[in-house]
């Protein structure tokens, strides 16, 4: 639980099209509304291949339709230091040097959509993503999106990725979604027939 997460974006013009289009079930089962509201980013491992995302797409619909998927808002934080290195130099040649660091807290709401009975695991998982301490079969640039999202994250096949990209994940293997765009979580719910927390 918690390992296969898939990035989310905001969807480009043509995804929808493209996705619905490469899987015709999506439209049979009433499941065509989530390439309008998210893109999947392309992950490079198998194990989000084969229908992966299709079927915990339709999990979590299924899920949602048996009222077991709560909406809710979680606050996560994360700790960080910053450090400052001063020179003193007389002419040329350095004399002393200061090293200044300090450590402060940031704190974020993340809005998570998952099932009921999983809602200490996910909050436990989201306190250790923001800290950097978990291990996923992909990079999910998680803690990077949410605090400090104008950073470089890797270079794709289309260049330099930056972690502002990343509006939001998806757990396929417990049909947990967690954004930290509210509007994304927002549509999600809304179509999923779950009412978000205010």
């Amino acid at each position: 639980m918690f390992y296969t997460i898939q990035r989310l974006m905001a969807p480009s013009a043509d995804y929808a099209a493209q996705f619905n289009a490469a899987s015709s079930t999506f439209a049979a089962r009433g499941l065509d509304v989530f390439p309008e509201i998210f893109e999947a980013d392309y992950m490079g491992n198998s194990s989000f291949e084969w229908g992966a995302l299709r079927r915990a797409l339709i999990g979590f619909v299924e899920m949602a339709a048996l009222g077991k998927i709560q909406a809710k808002v979680m606050s996560v934080e994360a700790l960080h230091s910053h450090t400052e290195i001063k020179d003193r130099r007389i002419k040329g040649k350095q004399t002393e040097r200061t090293i200044l660091t300090e450590d402060f807290s940031d704190v974020k709401d993340v809005y998570t959509l998952a099932p009921k009975d999983l809602e200490q695991d996910l909050e436990a998982f989201l306190k250790l993503a923001a800290q950097g301490h978990m291990q996923t079969a992909e990079f999910t640039a998680f803690r990077e999106a949410l605090f400090t999202p104008e950073i470089r994250t890797m270079v794709g096949r289309k260049g330099e990725v930056f972690a502002d990209r990343f509006k939001g994940w998806f757990d396929l293997d417990s049909a947990s979604f967690f954004f930290r765009d509210r509007a994304m979580f927002e549509k999600l719910a809304l179509a999923s027939g779950i009412t978000p927390e205010a």
